[in-house]
């Protein structure tokens, strides 16, 4: 989401990437082999094609809607939190218990047309540094300026870093 003088997005993301572009459409691996986690190992090992396609970054960043596998986990596995004083304390609560009809309601809701503030959605949309594109991959990058390590928690999901949706 843009900030203001410090924004990286602007400052450091954007100066780099487009750069990056710049050169051709293989660049992709150099910068994921860079980094420290256990994406840089993915990205030297990957061995599939990731040739550019596309790319998102400041003046053009791309929001990305969290997945409805997400949600749907997040709906069945919500542990308790500070819950806001709204209309919608009631039906989380129920959630947060594992009331099979507001389960069921929350799950139909959730693959139909739904806002951010709708009762049943504990996760919004991210803003990420960066979207790229390539033949085979999407490659999504974030880093907040003052964070030394990566964010593990939200306030819906506090261990989001060890959660694998798609055994789920």
């Amino acid at each position: 989401m843009p900030g203001g003088l410090r924004d990286s997005s602007k400052t450091r993301v954007a100066p780099v990437f487009s750069a990056l572009r710049a050169t051709g459409d293989a660049w992709v691996p150099q910068p994921l082999a860079l980094g420290t986690s256990g994406a840089a190992e993915s990205a030297r090992t990957f061995d599939d094609d990731l040739t550019f396609v596309e790319g998102h970054w400041y003046p053009h960043e791309r929001v990305l809607d969290p997945p409805i596998s997400l949600l749907s986990w997040l709906i069945g596995n919500v542990e308790p939190r500070q819950l806001e004083d709204d209309a919608a304390v009631d039906k989380r609560h129920r959630l947060i218990e594992r009331d099979p009809d507001t389960v069921a309601e929350a799950l139909k809701l959730v693959r139909s047309n739904y806002t951010q503030r709708d009762w049943f959605i504990f996760e919004g949309p991210t803003y990420p540094d960066a979207v790229i594109i390539t033949k085979r991959a999407l490659v999504v990058v974030e880093r907040k300026r003052t964070a030394h390590e990566p964010t593990t928690t939200t306030k819906w999901l506090p261990g989001r870093a060890a959660i694998n949706l798609a055994s789920h």
